[in-house]
């Protein structure tokens, strides 16, 4: 009598000679750096050890197929560059290669300060865009503010100064060149006073201030010692 085991080997056989493919399932289906990726699939040996590679990184986990050849496992999304990459399920005893896609997108995954007066250095760093392309990056009402390059594995990192503009919360947008899409994040402009003239005089003086990243328009109160 056969047995359930030789079936299910002599069905996958027959359906990949007739070039198909055991195709898992990789949920999402997009998203960026760190983002967690489940894949389930079956048709692997009851007990099987499977090894799942991920674009460039072989063996990005481990896991091990029930005794129905079925199989379920997450992964978090390692730096790669922009695209389509390969989720590929290797058995250790079958001879099947089981694979799906991921889109890897890109994404700002830091800003650093988060939020500052005008005048502040801002660290900005990115990944899942082309190798080596050209970005661009927008701040605010300001077209690029600054321009950068990724390396090989689609990653870059810059800096940049708030130039003048109103308070709140002001959009980084990084445009890559050679990919054509965008990620954003933001900053926060807080108010300052930046200039008192003169810094000192006797009653009566008539002192000029200065500030900036208050809202466009807003009634501003000045408020002096006891005054």
């Amino acid at each position: 009598m056969i047995t359930r085991k030789e079936l299910i080997k002599k069905y996958l056989e027959f359906f990949q000679s007739k070039g198909h493919k055991i195709i898992p399932s990789a949920s999402p289906a997009k998203g960026t750096v760190g983002v967690l990726v489940t894949v389930e699939g079956d048709g692997f040996d009851e007990n099987e050890p499977l090894f799942i590679d991920f674009g460039m990184t072989n063996t990005i986990t481990i896991t091990t197929a029930s005794e129905w050849g079925t199989f379920s496992a997450i992964f978090t999304v390692d730096t790669q560059h922009y695209g389509t990459t390969t989720v590929k399920v290797k058995g250790s005893t079958t001879p099947f290669t089981a694979i799906d896609y991921f889109n890897i997108l890109p994404n700002i995954f830091t800003v650093s300060p988060s939020q500052g007066t005008v005048g502040t250095i801002v660290t900005v760093c990115g990944n899942g865009y082309e190798a080596q392309e050209g970005i661009i990056i927008h701040f605010g009402l300001t077209r690029t503010i600054t321009t950068t390059s990724t390396d090989l594995i689609g990653s870059w990192t810059t800096t940049f100064t708030i130039d003048t503009q109103s308070f709140g919360s002001t959009t980084i947008i990084a445009s890559g060149l050679a990919c054509g899409t965008s990620a954003l994040n933001y900053f926060k402009i807080l108010p300052q006073l930046w200039s008192v003239t003169p810094t000192e005089g006797t009653v009566g003086k008539i002192v000029t201030i200065r500030g900036t990243g208050y809202k466009a328009g807003q009634v501003v109160t000045i408020h002096f010692g006891v005054t």
